[in-house]
């Protein structure tokens, strides 16, 4: 039997990535001939999450001094921090067995290579990267590209996480693994008491997200002001993941109101029936800053939705040709994007609204789940032949 570790530092996730990872795991767990486990940083809502779905779970744990952003570190911080990282790293040698007994190792998040950076580097030929997000951090992502034996992308797009030298240098270790999905069939009874709520509206827009900036709802506001007729809705589904943000949906209520939307917007917090939302929904709007592979675009054109979207990363590997959704050419941080944007929304067809079936078929076949689990396979059995190299160090180090 295979053993497969998965790492992944941010110990509170279950969305995004953090959930895609799960999905994943769970997936190939479910193979009689793989076992897999998962390591973080602290107890907490993922390790419990993995556990439900039948993954053990370890925690390898990190001071929260580290695990904090460094941009909010007070002067006697920033001088603790290395002599704590250093501590951690001599302190981790002695779990070594403890990954040290895997076949593969996945690691989720940049971050991880920096607290379990000497397991990292003895255990190299096992390791993979999985990149979700086009997030360079200097330094760190070209010490995990050189001792990762496989760079797995979750979009073309995640390639600019590396310089172009490391492109052209690892390039053999490349490799692009988009997302797949086993979607959940409908909650009907809840289906319909939602409709309940929207069916005086003529056409519902949706968009779903963390209130934040990097998720940009105020150009979404801003559009929906210049698109909306009478009797059409925006429904804003989601809510503020942090005190800072708060402030930000603050902004977003205010922009609402001085707009005079209050009657056309209907902000919901988070829910459990997201995609019955968006099965009730005509056109989802989408502005986000940064991502990796947009889960969540994927989810509305699975519902039948049209996309409208802001230029991001991992859009152009979803959005491939205008009868599923239109792609501004400019970032949502352009100053001309929420022209662009509302432009788009304004040219959208009724006719290519009413083509969902093709859109929900569209995401069953790029997006297939069990080829997803079964690609993530084989990029691990192509690393089987430099797994004894690891196993000869982890000696050394005993």
């Amino acid at each position: 039997m295979k053993k497969i570790i998965f790492i992944e530092s941010y110990y509170k996730g279950l969305y995004g990535a953090p959930k895609s990872m799960l999905e994943l795991a769970s997936g190939l767990n479910s193979k009689e001939y793989l076992d897999v486990s998962l390591i973080t940083s602290k107890n907490g809502p993922l390790a419990q999450k993995s556990n439900d779905l039948g993954i053990n779970s370890f925690v390898l744990p990190v001071p929260e001094l580290l695990l904090k952003p460094r941009s909010k570190f007070k002067l006697y911080q920033k001088v603790v921090y290395p002599f704590l990282l250093i501590y951690l790293w001599i302190k981790q040698l002695f779990n070594i067995n403890l990954i040290g007994k895997s076949d593969y190792i996945c690691v989720n998040d940049i971050r991880s290579f920096l607290f379990y950076l000497p397991i990292i580097f003895i255990l190299r030929d096992r390791v993979s990267w999985y990149v979700r997000i086009n997030d360079r951090v200097k330094f760190i992502s070209s010490i995990a590209a050189a001792l990762s034996n496989k760079i797995i992308l979750i979009s073309s797009d995640c390639s600019d996480v590396l310089s172009e030298n490391e492109k052209q240098r690892y390039k053999k270790k490349l490799t692009i693994l988009n997302t797949g999905f086993n979607f959940k069939s409908l909650n009907y009874s809840a289906v319909e008491e939602i409709k309940g709520t929207i069916e005086k509206y003529n056409k519902v827009y949706i968009t779903v997200g963390s209130i934040c900036i990097r998720k940009n709802q105020l150009d979404i506001v801003r559009a929906f002001g210049k698109v909306y007729k009478d009797g059409d809705v925006l429904l804003m589904i989601g809510s503020p993941p942090t005190e800072i943000d708060i402030k930000y949906q603050d902004e977003v209520l205010n922009l609402i109101n001085d707009s005079g939307l209050k009657d056309n917007v209907i902000i919901v917090p988070y829910t459990p029936f997201v995609n019955e939302y968006l099965s009730l929904s005509d056109v989802f709007l989408f502005a986000s800053h940064k991502e990796g592979l947009p889960r969540v675009v994927i989810e509305a054109l699975n519902a039948g939705c049209f996309v409208c979207s802001s230029l991001v990363d991992g859009i152009n590997d979803v959005l491939v040709n205008e009868s599923i959704g239109l792609i501004t050419k400019t970032k949502a941080n352009d100053d001309t994007f929420v022209d662009e944007f509302t432009s788009n929304i304004l040219s959208i067809d009724d006719d290519v609204l009413s083509c969902r079936n093709q859109r929900t078929q569209y995401v069953k076949d790029k997006f297939d789940y069990d080829g997803f689990v079964n690609g993530f396979e084989n990029i691990m059995k192509n690393m089987d032949d430099l797994s004894n190299e690891s196993e000869k160090r982890i000696k050394e180090y005993n």
